[in-house]
């Protein structure tokens, strides 16, 4: 889907055309790759090693079980 048609079906579902093309812009953006990068912030800030998605849902089960 090209930026236009992007745009066009933000359009569509009541978004502002200024926003509506932003929107799209950063989309293609993310589809190139431009934010595929990794930085070491997470451990910098808290002093450990990330964890995967998966490490924190296993090793938070309870938090995430349904009542």
């Amino acid at each position: 889907m090209t930026v236009a048609e992007q745009t066009e079906q933000f359009v569509g579902f009541g978004m502002s055309a200024g926003v509506a093309g932003m929107n799209a812009q950063a989309l293609a953006l993310f589809a190139q790759g431009d934010s595929d990068w990794v930085s070491d912030d997470v451990q910098r800030t808290t002093g450990h090693v990330p964890r995967t998605v998966e490490a924190l849902l296993s090793d938070n089960e309870a938090a995430f079980t349904a009542y």
